[in-house]
């Protein structure tokens, strides 16, 4: 028996929450009605009594999309990964309340305070 960890890793999150929270709405036309009109719903009620493992990042990215189709869904989701994985790989850093924040843009910040 495989045990899942009880908080999700990027790896597994990326490869297993998302992917099944868009496989649930490729398969149950009512769930991705649900996923659709109320993310927020679809996220608590779940999937055939699973719930889905996402991090704070990726619900949050989720609750954030407004799309009528499954394939905006899906597009919308994808273009945010990236842009989150853009900014993970470019040095951005969370603050602890799910925003990220650039060092460099923090220094200028700063530089500006100072003149």
């Amino acid at each position: 028996m495989t045990q899942r960890p009880a908080y999700p890793t990027e790896t597994n999150s990326a490869t297993q929450g998302l992917s099944r929270l868009v496989m649930a709405a490729v398969v149950n036309q009512t769930f991705c009605q649900l996923l659709l009109n109320d993310p927020a719903q679809a996220l608590e009620v779940g999937y055939s009594g699973e719930t889905f493992q996402l991090t704070h990042d990726e619900r949050r990215t989720v609750l954030s999309i407004r799309a009528t189709s499954l394939a905006d869904f899906a597009s919308q989701l994808l273009a945010a990964e990236n842009d989150n994985h853009a900014r993970r790989q470019n040095g951005h850093k969370s603050n602890g309340n799910g925003y990220q924040v650039h060092p460099s843009l923090v220094r200028q910040q700063l530089a500006s305070l100072k003149t």
